[in-house]
């Protein structure tokens, strides 16, 4: 017969019971989807499994999600969110309790969206990873410039054409990617680590045009933001519209408000360029100008002082005789401080001077063995006093004491004392304890 296939009259076990109690349950709840509010959350640190309460107003249902569902959740699970589970009702034998095995948990809405990107936020922004302090800074005229997005995204046709516009010798290397759907954000790390190990591109930009938070989600997934991260070459985003906001915008090292505005902020204006550089040329003239006439006045003072060397000499003899006073005050007080310090430490040693110390010692351990030894001997005292009043009132009451004034004790052969004539018959043979010895006789007659 199988372990299963119990009758009404069979015995089980209490493991029988719960293992039949468990396949029951696993097979006609399999798949179910129970909505409810998570409370006494404990994520495992070492196995990392999930375990959990799904509760609502009137019942409440306990939970556990293996660590592999539990890595593949989009957010991270808190107590007090209004989720709903998917998995399979069973029973956990060992505690004899009814549990769902959750494979999946998904908060109502957006919810479960708005959660994740709020949570790798965080996890992001306590990492370090948003702080301006460690972005990187734009070129100002880069040569060559990698575009990470799909070739056939609008997004992408406005960047070409704008750097295009702005400076024609502009070099353009494109990384192809998907940009939204499952597995998105795994190509789009891709083609970032895939360009930036190229090492050909002065400053990259990752785009994306406007969409839905579903469609923009894949540039709010942790792969996408570690590969901004470990990104050497500059990175600018221009993703969606000026009102979206990505994890990759708060990683990257600099945050444009559209695909066309990131071009434009990477690519300068040859014309504005020229007047720039026309410029900076009148600037370094003027300022080269400044600076050799401020050499020449430097080098006509220097001159007027070598025509007097006298002057210069005893200026340093002066400065020689100025350190060296200084130099022997600092010495001498350093020499009284140290001689201070000195009898300070003295001082300190001789009250902690072992010999000092162990004739205190000593001092203190004889006085404790006077005690110990006075202690010792009235307990010695008291003992003795007490043994012999016990001793007397021992004597008092011993029944030897009794038999020397005469009386004695009869008892059977089996030792038992006879305490009335009733307790013998005639024939019994007695043994007769006196003072100074025993004897056995035997009943003749008895005379009750």
């Amino acid at each position: 017969m199988n372990r299963g296939d119990f009758n009404n009259s069979a015995v089980l076990s209490v493991s029988q019971l719960q293992a039949s109690l468990r396949r029951a349950m696993e097979r006609k709840y399999p798949n179910v989807m129970v909505e409810g509010e998570i409370s006494n959350l404990t994520i495992h640190h070492l196995s990392g499994h999930a375990y959990f309460t799904l509760k609502d107003s009137n019942a409440q249902l306990r939970c556990v999600m293996w660590r592999n569902d539990v890595r593949r959740l989009k957010f991270r699970p808190e107590n007090g969110q209004q989720v709903i589970c998917t998995g399979k009702v069973t029973v956990y034998e060992r505690g004899g309790t009814l549990q769902l095995s959750a494979q999946k948990i998904e908060m109502q809405g957006l919810g479960a969206l708005q959660a994740a990107y709020r949570q790798l936020a965080e996890q992001l922004r306590n990492e370090g990873w948003t702080s301006p302090e460690i972005k990187k800074d734009r070129p100002i005229a880069p040569k060559t410039i990698g575009i990470v997005t799909s070739r056939q995204a609008a997004a992408l046709r406005d960047i070409v054409r704008t750097i295009r516009r702005r400076n024609s010798s502009v070099r353009i290397i494109i990384a192809h990617t998907a940009v939204q759907g499952d597995g998105a954000a795994n190509q789009i790390a891709e083609a970032l680590e895939r360009i930036d190990k190229l090492a050909l591109a002065d400053v990259l930009i990752l785009s994306r045009g406007g969409g839905s938070i579903e469609d923009l989600w894949a540039f709010n997934e942790e792969p996408v933001a570690r590969a901004i991260i470990a990104c050497s070459t500059p990175l600018v985003t221009g993703i969606g519209h000026e009102t979206d906001t990505t994890i990759a915008d708060l990683v990257a090292d600099h945050h444009s408000s559209t695909p066309t505005a990131a071009a434009e902020e990477c690519v300068a204006d040859e014309n504005h360029l020229g007047r720039e550089l026309e410029s900076l040329v009148n600037r370094l003239n003027k300022a080269l100008t400044t600076k050799l006439e401020l050499s020449r006045i430097k080098f006509q003072r220097i001159s007027d002082r070598l025509d007097e060397p006298g002057y210069l000499i005893h200026r340093r003899e002066q400065d020689i005789d100025d350190l060296l006073q200084r130099a022997d005050s600092c010495l001498r007080n350093r020499i009284s401080s140290h001689s201070l310090e000195i009898r300070q430490f003295y001082e300190k040693l001789l009250l902690y001077s072992p010999r000092a110390r162990q004739l205190k010692a000593k001092a203190k351990l004889d006085k404790f063995a006077q005690r110990q030894q006075r202690a010792i001997e009235n307990h010695f005292g008291k003992a003795q006093q007490s043994l012999a009043r016990r001793t007397q009132s021992l004597e008092l009451l011993s029944p030897l004491n009794i038999l020397s004034r005469g009386y004695s004790i009869a008892t059977t052969e089996s030792g038992q004392a006879v305490r009335s004539s009733s307790e013998v018959s005639t024939g019994d043979r007695l043994n007769v304890r006196f003072a100074d010895g025993n004897v056995t006789t035997r009943i003749e007659t008895l005379d009750p």
